[in-house]
């Protein structure tokens, strides 16, 4: 997987490779953990799938700079990390 750029100023993309086809959940949470954003959610097949997030919140809109955690699933991984989002 890779998550680039990081940071980022106005998208982000995941990039994701599954060797079969799997759920997959992707999500942004706040440092506090209030869900931020939801990339992905469903089934996908193997091969690789680009999710790009234009750094919004549902109605809310741009979402502040700050450092968000995002966190990616699927049936044979659970990984979270560090997303920095810088405003201009």
């Amino acid at each position: 997987y890779c998550v680039y750029p990081n940071p980022c100023t106005d998208s982000s993309v995941f990039t994701l490779t599954l060797e079969e086809s799997s759920q997959v959940k992707i999500a942004v949470y706040s440092s506090s953990g209030n869900l931020v954003a939801g990339i992905a959610e469903g089934y996908y097949p193997r091969g690789q799938h680009d999710f790009t997030w234009d750094l919004r919140s549902g109605r809310e809109g741009m979402i502040p700079e700050g450092v968000y955690i995002y966190s990616i699933q699927t049936a044979t991984m659970n990984i979270q990390g560090q997303l920095v989002i810088i405003t201009n």
